[in-house]
């Protein structure tokens, strides 16, 4: 007496292999486009964040950005959060006429490193000529041409330097550092100048 026996042959293990394989494989792709489309959200988001953050910094630097008239020079500049408390002081008749630049911020700085209060404590000048400039001809070897307008230019010296005598190294050298960043602001606002109708000569 013959038995029926029935159980998987070869052909129905290779189609059932096949078969989890193809599964695995359409899942392994929707798992991976699933991914894909969260990361690019995701980028997406991060990048609207970016730009509303840029167009925020920028709005509240032109907040923070106001002008200064230096009717004595016949110009304007703009003042960054750098130079915020920047004040200036004219030279009266003298010729050529000049304004000496000083921030309270720096001179408190510059009080950490000194024994006194014997030297004028500033943040360099700048001068005011009529005419053109020629570069063959300086009117000053030691100020440096800044901007030519319509029938003037303006230079800019530097302070004189040695604020600090008490020999603190570390607030001297944070001074240097101050006075560097506060001279390449003051030049770039100089250079950016606008000119002003009425000029005040005291």
């Amino acid at each position: 007496m013959k038995t029926n026996q029935k159980g998987f042959g070869t052909t129905e293990a290779i189609l059932a292999v096949i078969i989890i394989i193809l599964i695995g494989v359409v899942g392994f792709m929707v798992y991976k486009n699933h991914n894909k489309s969260d990361s690019l959200n995701s980028s997406s988001a991060s990048e609207q964040v970016s730009k509303a953050d840029t167009l925020n910094a920028d709005k509240n630097k032109l907040k923070s950005t106001k002008l200064m008239e230096i009717n004595d020079l016949g110009i304007q500049i703009k003042l960054n959060p750098t130079l915020a408390d920047l004040v200036y002081e004219a030279n009266g008749d003298q010729e050529p006429i000049t304004v000496t630049f000083d921030s309270k911020s720096f001179t408190d700085l510059v009080a950490k490193c000194r024994n006194d209060e014997g030297q004028n404590i500033n943040l360099g000048t700048a001068s005011r000529y009529d005419g053109t400039f020629d570069e063959n001809n300086p009117p000053s070897f030691y100020d440096d041409f800044i901007k030519q307008f319509n029938g003037f230019f303006i230079t800019y010296g530097s302070a004189d330097g040695g604020f600090c005598n008490n020999g603190n190294q570390a607030a001297e050298a944070a001074v240097e550092k101050k006075y560097t960043e506060f001279k390449s602001n003051i030049v770039a606002a100089l250079k950016a100048a606008t000119p002003v109708k009425n000029i005040n000569s005291n």
